[in-house]
């Protein structure tokens, strides 16, 4: 006789103690569950050392003290917001110390005056003390280069305006030069602290008025005359290093038939039959 099989599951029952917590692991026809014992309270708070912030009471703190109304001030600033009641003499005004940006002098009646700039106003020297600032120009022979007597920046200027560096300045051991492109060789006129280029190029108001326009080319041609006639330092050394060699005209005008270059050129041409040597002189259109 055969045995029978019952078939009821078959439970397995494994107990295992883990931190105080029981867990029972059941295993029944390939399904399993788990069950957890936890500790007592007594245990649970005997491990355990937090706290619960929000059981935490409020801290006292020192009540804030109102807001001050702020300062009426009782000085009487109308002299200040008065214009030209100034203690400060021309005259008799001392002055009592220098930067390269301010004086300061001391006046007949005891105050003091400070007198301050955006551009220097006084250099200072080699052994240390502070002088003027003058901006007279001086040509010096060898070179022909304008300088200022007495300037932070030592600028200097060319005797021509083909000089590539007709402005040259330095600071702090380095220079830094300046040039005009494609200028014509107009010789530099010095006067007090001004240093001027005759311009052969028409003027600003008749390059604007012409405009490049046929119509106006006859008109044009008879105002920039005019001005060349008056201004032979201008356009005089073009003759002379005509002599020396052929000289072009360079303009940058679409048009090659109307331009400032054409009239140059026609009036050198008619005062080259005065100079003994015959000048070489034409215009072309510069190269982008």
């Amino acid at each position: 006789m055969k045995p029978v099989r019952s078939s009821a599951p078959r439970r397995v029952w494994t107990r295992a103690r883990v931190g105080g917590v029981v867990v029972a692991t059941v295993a029944a026809l390939g399904i399993t569950s788990a069950e957890a014992v936890l500790p007592s309270a007594a245990a649970a708070a005997a491990a355990s050392s937090a706290v619960d912030p929000r059981s935490v009471p409020v801290l006292p703190a020192a009540p804030v003290a109102p807001m001050a109304a702020k300062p009426a001030p009782k000085a009487d600033f109308t002299p200040l917001a008065k214009a030209g009641e100034s203690h400060f003499d021309p005259k008799r005004s001392k002055i009592i110390s220098r930067s390269m940006y301010a004086e300061e002098y001391l006046n007949p009646d005891g105050t003091h005056s400070v007198r301050q700039s955006t551009k220097p106003l006084n250099i200072k020297l080699a052994d240390g003390t502070w002088t003027p600032v003058n901006t007279a120009l001086t040509v010096d022979n060898a070179s022909k280069r304008a300088t200022a007597a007495r300037n932070p920046l030592t600028p200097s200027m060319a005797g021509n305006a083909t000089d590539p560096a007709v402005l040259r300045v330095q600071a702090d051991g380095h220079a830094v030069s300046l040039g005009l492109d494609r200028a014509a060789p107009a010789a530099a006129k010095v006067a007090g602290d001004g240093v001027s280029y005759a311009d052969v190029a028409p003027s600003t108001e008749l390059r604007k008025w012409f405009g490049h326009r046929p119509e106006r080319w006859d008109e044009f041609q008879r105002r920039y005359q005019v001005e060349l006639s008056s201004n032979p330092d201008g356009w005089q050394p073009i003759l002379e290093a005509a002599q020396r060699g052929p000289v072009t005209l360079l303009y940058s005008a679409h048009d090659t038939d109307h331009n400032g270059a054409l009239v140059l050129r026609d009036f050198l041409a008619r005062r080259q039959d005065k100079s003994a040597t015959r000048p070489r002189v034409r215009a072309a259109k510069a190269k982008p």
